[in-house]
């Protein structure tokens, strides 16, 4: 930040580095109430170290599991039990976990889902059978005495699948869509926020690999995967007209496309934006942007919260790459929303 001419730069403790004095009358607002709210986040996150110091001590142990410092700061963080309208936003997440169904790389997924805090992942690549997403919700239950929710696994089929909390999300509708450009059924479930008068729908996409030793309908992976992307929004008109009490400004379309999708594109008469560009490497190994989260340009604007996630064993520390290509070739994605900022349907 700049600071113009007769303003003066204080040492602000929160932030931790100089920064203009917030009552100073050449200070633009929207900058001024952005730290504002930081401020307000890193003085609830420093009460809340404190509290986990004092529970801390004597390094007490929760079942078979040791409960990590930051494990602890997230579960006071977010807990439900506080209610949702103190949190303020949902926390969505998108994954392709590459069919994996091993007990230890389970464990990993578990573990990296506890971490992030995530209220609701959409999964890819679980396989046609039951078998990972049976595990995942095994694991989660087994050790859902420090998770502060209820999981509970969608309906799988062979583009993926569902976790949520239910203390957090209800869910109102899904269903697998069919579609003659997507080589796979597309997952679209809606879900109610608890407690209030708004909600969303996911939209769960896992595009063709740009491998030209995939044909179908006669073209390439690549030609195919061009052709899925660019039929997007096609395919969120179609879901619009078919459930328009769903909203279609509510509608996010997430998951693995293989590929950037356009930053831009119309569905209808609204403009949907991508949130993640070529900076944000979504691959394992972090030289490529698979995976994505599509926003309606109303909401990507209120979103200032979201990223790539790192994988976590189960004593909550970070896997190596060499460690974390063992449990998927994709790493997790995620957005916070405000609540504020979805529509409420007509």
């Amino acid at each position: 930040m700049t600071a113009r001419y007769g303003d003066t730069l204080e040492w602000c403790e929160l932030c931790d580095r100089y920064h203009v004095n917030l009552n100073s009358p050449n200070i633009d607002p929207n900058t001024a109430d952005i730290i504002r709210v930081k401020h307000e986040r890193t003085q609830a996150y420093e009460d809340l170290k404190r509290d986990a110091i004092d529970r801390l001590q004597g390094a007490r142990c929760v079942g078979d599991y040791y409960l990590s410092y930051s494990t602890l700061i997230n579960q006071m963080m977010f807990n439900t039990k506080v209610g949702i309208q103190e949190r303020n936003y949902i926390r969505i997440a998108s994954w392709n976990v590459r069919n994996n169904r091993t007990d230890d790389h389970i464990e990993s997924i578990c573990s990296t889902i506890l971490h992030h805090n995530f209220d609701v992942v959409a999964f890819q690549e679980t396989g046609k059978d039951e078998t990972v997403l049976n595990k995942i919700y095994a694991e989660m239950q087994r050790r859902s005495h420090y998770y502060c929710a209820n999981p509970r696994i969608q309906s799988p089929n062979i583009s993926g699948g569902f976790l949520w909390k239910e203390d957090v999300l209800h869910k109102m509708y899904d269903r697998k869509w069919n579609h003659s450009y997507y080589r796979k059924k597309i997952t679209v479930v809606r879900f109610q926020i608890n407690d209030t008068n708004k909600s969303f729908t996911l939209c769960n996409f896992h595009c063709t690999p740009q491998d030209n030793r995939i044909r179908r309908n006669g073209l390439t992976g690549y030609e195919n995967n061009e052709r899925e992307i660019n039929k997007l929004n096609d395919y969120a008109s179609y879901i619009n007209i078919q459930k328009p009490e769903f909203g279609i400004k509510n509608f996010i379309l997430l998951g693995d496309f293989n590929d950037i999708p356009p930053p831009c594109m119309n569905v209808g008469a609204e403009r949907f934006e991508a949130l993640l560009n070529y900076r944000y490497h979504t691959n394992t190994i972090r030289n490529a942007t698979y995976d994505n989260i599509i926003l309606h340009e109303d909401i990507e604007r209120e979103c200032r919260h979201y990223g790539v996630g790192n994988m976590y064993n189960i004593k909550d520390q970070v896997l190596s790459t060499s460690s974390a290509i063992n449990v998927s070739d994709h790493l997790p994605i995620w957005v916070d929303i405000p609540i504020t900022a979805f529509i409420t349907p007509q």
